[in-house]
């Protein structure tokens, strides 16, 4: 509290040698029109984060200097942009997933151990192969996991969920 007082009451108000014979208020004052104002609403962590481009693998994952996240199962095959500040540890690091422009959700890093514990008996069947063929004749078995419930435990998102709504 007196360093500060202290600089506005003297520093800034002495002549100095340095800015020939002018207080440092004087040539603050004398610059002031050169600054531009800063906009209040843009949001300064989300300027300032990095852009990487990857492509989602086959299970609905990314790897990121060398971490392995997870991502909507929609994303399969396509290019994303990441975007993410690189100051923070991997471990409090959050994605955000664009798709063309668009925002798509969060990635979250891969809990292994749940990984592990995921039914992918249905998992590597193609959809495009089930739509395409000829309609069902047979009811649905409660017991069996359709493709897609499968594929959606494996990626665990929640479709009530807004971290992965686009």
């Amino acid at each position: 509290m007196r360093f500060r007082s202290w600089v506005e009451t003297e520093y800034h108000r002495t002549p100095h040698r340095g800015l020939g014979g002018a207080t440092p208020l004087e040539r603050w004052i004398e610059r002031a029109k050169h600054l531009i104002p800063f906009n209040p609403t843009i949001d300064l962590e989300r300027a300032f984060c990095h852009e990487v481009s990857r492509k989602v693998y086959r299970d609905s994952t990314i790897t990121l200097d060398g971490v392995l996240y997870e991502v909507p199962s929609t994303l399969i095959g396509e290019r994303v942009l990441l975007r993410y500040d690189p100051s923070l540890p991997h471990e409090h690091r959050r994605l955000r997933i664009f798709l063309q422009g668009t925002e798509c959700g969060m990635a979250r890093k891969v809990d292994s151990y749940a990984n592990t514990k995921v039914r992918r008996t249905d998992l590597h069947k193609d959809l495009s192969v089930e739509t395409q063929s000829s309609p069902r004749t047979e009811e649905p078995n409660p017991e069996k996991p359709s493709v897609t419930d499968s594929s959606l435990a494996a990626s665990k998102i929640e479709l009530n969920s807004k971290e992965y709504q686009p």
